[in-house]
């Protein structure tokens, strides 16, 4: 729909938003740690993080289960994680070559004698170290060893023992806030792990991944428990940065491979130092988390492998500004005079005009060289009629400016990855003509009619007209919700629902009205 004139400031979508558009683009720095081999990265972390450290975690570069839980002892310690392999302390030069360098004088071994050998450690201590090894019989004892050593906990996470991603999305996080990480099997909970629950006083779970990865009978067992979902190891990264961002320090932020744990696993310490995520990035698809990342106002990011791993176009990317969203190096977000730089020529050229009361591209040219069709992901049920099947994606063709397409497919990217998977059964945007000017100049976007209905009020506070059936955010999962107006806001496009003398909740437009 379209009536109503409501002009929202840039000054105060900053205001409400906190941050301008695409900040993570703003003068950002990338550095990245990397050797020839997982070994020589794992130095390169250490060398960035610290300068002395007379406690350190060791645990083996081949096998990752028994230091997932290493970042809550990293962050206590302040002890940066060092892998090693072999078994032989004669096998690790670049380990012993860090200890010296370090100055450490305590080590924590992470696993039994089958991951970190009797050998090593021997050597270790006729080195002159303290050592305490944390060990049990399995992987999970080997957890609770670890969670025992954090004081006053109150929250846990549950992990997956046999997948890495959920552990090392959720570890920086997880270290900062002392909040142990408890593994599990899909369908099982170990007696040691009910056991450490009978200890302690733990008053909230966060369960990483979906019912694939933990079952519903395993997830019901602890207290509270609240699901990251995600089914893979890149959509569980993603949901662990959303749903954890406001607890999160975006000034820095680590990207690491998330075909492998050996390089996250030795960044997880340094990014738990001041509460950076560390986010998984694929040579493919990365559209999702670069649409999360949108907003942050990063000034550095920090890779964490070689190029062999993630290539230096994919972090180009994922971190350096896109020009997607912008037409001829300009933001449409900020321009000053939005109709002068979006159908200013065609006006004065008569190419777009009022005629018989109603805005219109006056010739197919006209139309063809500033329509254009795009293609966006959306969220919708399986079935409507029964919602409780699920929701899946679907691609919607919507017809928009040139100037505004990027930027459009910005918006509907940020609504995607909400963690409300908000869905759309239905878009509406360019017109032919209408009395008013957005939807022709290809500036509007109206979304889900029947569930955000447009209404106009008299002078008697009663309903003159109304279009779609009702607005009921409350019981409707189609309307419209704060945070998807957030998302249209954020790039400066007002929302009918603030509209004074009617309401078009189904409504956003980029010139107002």
């Amino acid at each position: 729909m379209h009536k109503g004139k409501y002009v929202v400031s840039m000054i105060l979508m900053i205001l409400i938003t906190g941050l301008p558009p695409n900040s993570v683009n703003a003068e950002v720095t990338i550095k990245r740690l990397a050797g020839q081999t997982r070994y020589d990265t794992c130095q390169e972390v250490s060398k960035n993080g610290w300068t002395t450290s007379e406690n350190v975690i060791i645990a083996n570069g081949e096998n990752y289960p028994d230091a997932l839980g290493a970042c809550t002892l990293s962050h206590k310690y302040n002890a940066p994680i060092l892998l090693l392999h072999g078994k032989s302390l004669r096998d690790n030069p670049i380990l012993t070559s860090e200890l010296k360098r370090l100055k450490t004088k305590n080590i924590i071994i992470l696993g039994g004698t089958g991951v970190v050998s009797q050998d090593i450690e021997n050597s270790l201590k006729q080195s002159g170290y303290n050592l305490q090894r944390l060990c049990g019989e399995d992987r999970y004892t080997t957890a609770i060893k670890i969670a025992e050593k954090i004081d006053n906990v109150s929250e846990i996470v549950i992990s997956n023992s046999e997948d890495f991603s959920g552990s090392l999305s959720v570890a920086p996080i997880a270290g900062t806030q002392n909040i142990p990480i408890i593994l599990v099997s899909k369908d099982e909970v170990p007696a040691v792990v009910q056991k450490y629950l009978k200890n302690h006083n733990i008053k909230n779970t966060y369960v990483m991944g979906d019912k694939t990865i933990i079952s519903e009978s395993v997830a019901s067992i602890f207290p509270n428990p609240r699901r990251i979902l995600g089914n893979t190891r890149y959509s569980l990264n993603e949901s662990v940065v959303k749903n954890f961002k406001t607890s999160m320090n975006f000034d820095t932020v680590y990207i690491t491979s998330g075909e492998g744990f050996a390089d996250a696993l030795s960044g997880i310490g340094l990014a738990a130092k001041n509460g950076n995520p560390i986010i998984f990035a694929s040579n493919g698809d990365n559209s999702g988390i670069k649409a999360l990342l949108s907003g942050q106002s990063i000034k550095n990011n920090v890779v964490l492998g070689g190029e062999g791993v993630l290539p230096k176009q994919v972090i180009n990317d994922l971190f350096q500004k896109s020009s997607s969203i912008t037409d001829n190096n300009v933001d449409p977000t900020f321009v000053t005079n939005r109709r002068d730089f979006l159908i200013g020529d065609d006006e004065k050229s008569g190419k777009f005009s009022k005629v018989d009361g109603n805005w219109q591209y006056t010739s197919k040219d006209a139309k063809v060289s500033n329509i254009e069709v795009i293609t966006v992901k959306v969220w919708d049920y399986v079935d409507k009629n029964d919602k409780s099947k699920g929701k899946k994606t679907i691609s919607k063709s919507i017809e928009v400016n040139r100037k505004l397409s990027g930027v459009i497919k910005q918006i509907f990217d940020e609504i995607y990855n909400l963690p409300e998977k908000f869905p759309i059964n239905d878009v509406s945007e360019f017109r032919d003509k209408d009395s008013c000017i957005n939807h022709p100049a290809g500036a509007a976007i109206d979304i889900n009619p029947d569930s955000n209905y447009y209404i106009v009020i008299g002078k008697d506070g009663k309903v003159k007209n109304q279009v779609g059936n009702h607005y009921d955010p409350k019981n409707d999962p189609y309307s419209i919700t704060q945070e998807v107006i957030k998302v249209f806001q954020k790039y400066g496009w007002d929302w009918g629902g603030n509209f004074q003398s009617s309401k078009d909740y189904m409504h956003f437009s980029y010139l107002g009205g």
